[in-house]
């Protein structure tokens, strides 16, 4: 029997087998072969006509010898079942996992999670975004007081805009955002701020939401193993 993505029937009849583990499958396509029609290991999803469904782990080997061609369950299993009319195999794929994660009982734990990791990532762009505001205020506003203020002596018509050119260059230098040599502005340092990296507030909330991006993710694991294969979204 060829195992595929694509639901392949079963032509067996499902059978009992005390001798197998819950959550586990034999089958046997010739009663004269003690060869298993399907390789072990293989993850697989048994589906019937009603729509019963159970996820079951391939064997290759049973104790015993059945006599009977059939595709072999543990009897807690066969009893889930409904039905066991035109029964089909097929191998268990991602989108199940994402199937019962998305399900009534799976959004209940996935929503909080994917929301914190949404907003640990906001918070992150966020703070990019801005991270090339003026590092000061009080500089900002003293190079804004400066240009406005009037020019000494002969009247001189350039006087503002060349201090206004000046203090964008100034702010361009506060900010980092200028290689050029930075202007000469009295009473103020055209230059940004001497801090340590661990002292700046974007590094910070940058570690900070990281550390929130990191935390949801690592939330995730435990789901993948309740809502992952033979998992539950009961």
């Amino acid at each position: 029997m060829n195992l595929s993505k694509k639901a392949t029937p079963i032509k067996l009849e499902l059978q009992k087998s005390e001798q197998l583990n819950p959550g586990t499958i034999y089958v046997l396509e010739d009663a004269d072969s003690s060869t298993a029609g399907v390789t072990g290991g293989r993850r697989t999803v048994l589906k019937t006509a009603d729509g019963s469904s159970l996820e079951l782990l391939t064997v290759d080997t049973i104790h015993g010898n059945p006599t009977v061609a059939g595709a072999y369950l543990a009897p807690d299993d066969l009893r889930l079942l409904n039905s066991r009319a035109d029964p089909t195999l097929r191998l268990y794929l991602a989108r199940d996992t994402w199937r019962k994660l998305f399900s009534s009982t799976g959004a209940g734990a996935v929503v909080p999670l994917l929301l914190a990791l949404t907003s640990a990532l906001v918070a992150v762009i966020f703070v990019l975004s801005v991270a090339g505001a003026p590092s000061s205020e009080s500089q900002a506003q003293a190079l804004l007081d400066w240009v406005r203020q009037p020019a000494v002596g002969a009247a001189d018509p350039t006087g503002v805009a060349k201090r206004a050119d000046e203090a964008q260059r100034c702010l361009a230098t506060i900010v980092g955002s200028s290689d050029s040599q930075a202007p000469s502005v009295p009473g103020i340092s055209c230059k940004p701020p001497d801090t340590h990296w661990w002292q700046d507030a974007t590094v910070g909330s940058i570690i900070t939401g990281a550390i929130g991006v990191l935390a949801a993710v690592l939330a995730f694991t435990p789901l993948r193993k309740q809502f992952g294969f033979q998992g539950s979204a009961k």
